[in-house]
């Protein structure tokens, strides 16, 4: 890339504008609109595009042409802002961009659309236009000012071409690592719920069952009071904390509690928590027993529920064993009910789903059978999920000698 000259972004777009909302649409009506959620590692995903209420003028306005470039201006994730997709679709149905996306439209005459969207996900590019960050009541949000300021190396158009043609063949080894990757994990996701439902048919078979509400001592919400990141109070566990199976204690709030609230909501060792509203369908139910934490005291969120089991009866483990298998997805599932968009399981229908109740010493197999395999499956998922950070540095480093001129 000897013979090239590096220019600012903004002599190389025809236009860039930002996009629209409008109001929200019929099913199957209106205007799709992509919002930054359809914009995930490079891809774009059509098929969750917003359908909005626009006028013929704006959308003649703000349609999006094949080859566009749709800029992240805003997000609570400093990665996200400055992310972009390349807009490649080619159809009947116009679609537009939501207002916290910016559109930028190549000079054709100048630069490769292609090439211009390579060149905005290298190294040199971002490392140029990270300070046009800034921070407002809790959003970082793009200066695009200084975003167009950034410069680009421009060589001719046939370098630009075999640049790009370089380029995608590169990356598109690196997306199939990338695919198997995540297939594997969605495999583990399926394997553990399914031995889990194998074993758990088989106990129903042998013995009886008993609800939940007659294994319980308690059901509880917890707090709605306001949560902060003053480390002086009391930890609060949220949804976040519950995930695949286990509680975490990252990224923790912490509340101001009286002494009451706290002798109501501070959770013990084999405390069971349960998800209980969310957006996503597959998220409410979800559940992990407590296991202790660091801190002497932990409590936890309104969003979710705990249920405290009596041990002589059932073994924590064991019920969170069942409700992660697939007989107990289909339990939970039967008892969500939606409410403005928002999936909910009440204290009360989960008390009601029926478990197999064999003597605890078989629970106590049953459990560190099901450990060992479920650390199997996780350290497997583990291993696969540490190579995406291995392919995010193959990326970057395939992307900087391509606009270095080494590639």
């Amino acid at each position: 890339m000897n013979d090239r000259e590096n220019v600012a972004l903004s002599e190389l777009l025809a236009t860039d504008f930002d996009g629209t909302w409008g109001k929200e649409a019929e099913a199957n009506e209106g205007t799709p609109v992509i919002r930054s959620t359809n914009m995930r590692g490079g891809r774009l995903d059509l098929s969750t595009a917003s359908r909005r209420v626009l006028s013929r003028d704006t959308v003649a306005r703000k349609k999006l042409l094949a080859g566009d470039i749709l800029v992240n201006k805003s997000s609570g994730s400093a990665h996200l802002v400055g992310a972009s997709v390349l807009f490649d679709h080619e159809g009947d149905e116009d679609y537009v961009c939501s207002n916290f996306i910016r559109c930028l439209r190549a000079d054709r005459t100048r630069i490769d659309s292609e090439y211009l969207y390579l060149a905005l996900q290298s190294p040199q590019f971002k490392e140029q236009v990270f300070g046009a960050q800034r921070t407002t009541s809790g959003l970082r949000n793009l200066k695009i000012s200084e975003f167009k300021n950034g410069v680009l190396p421009l060589p001719p158009k046939t370098e630009q071409h075999r640049i790009v043609r370089r380029v995608t063949e590169c990356l598109s080894q690196v997306e199939e690592i990338a695919i198997l990757r995540e297939n594997l994990i969605k495999e583990g996701d399926a394997l553990l719920p399914s031995m889990l439902n194998e074993t758990f048919v088989s106990l129903e078979a042998s013995y009886k069952t008993a609800e939940i509400g007659e294994l319980a001592l308690e059901t509880r919400y917890g707090t709605s009071s306001k949560c902060d990141y003053d480390e002086t109070n009391t930890p609060v566990l949220r949804i976040p904390n519950v995930a695949r199976g286990f509680v975490n204690f990252c990224n923790l709030k912490y509340c101001g509690l009286s002494n009451s609230d706290l002798e109501k909501l501070a959770l013990r060792q084999g405390d069971l928590l349960f998800v209980r509203t969310n957006g996503s369908r597959d998220l409410v139910g979800r559940c992990a027993v407590f296991d202790g934490g660091t801190n002497d005291t932990y409590a936890f969120a309104s969003y979710l529920i705990r249920v405290r089991l009596d041990t002589q009866k059932m073994r924590p483990e064991f019920l969170a064993f069942f409700l992660n298998s697939t007989r107990g997805r289909v339990e939970l599932d039967q008892r969500r009910r939606t409410s403005a968009g928002q999936y909910n399981i009440n204290s009360t229908n989960l008390r009601s789903i029926a478990v197999p109740t064999p003597p605890l010493s078989v629970q106590d197999e049953v459990v560190e059978e099901l450990e060992s395999r479920q650390s199997t499956v996780s350290a497997l998922q583990v291993a696969h999920t540490e190579t995406s950070s291995q392919e995010s540095a193959l990326r970057d480093a395939i992307l900087r000698k391509a606009f270095a001129g080494e590639l």
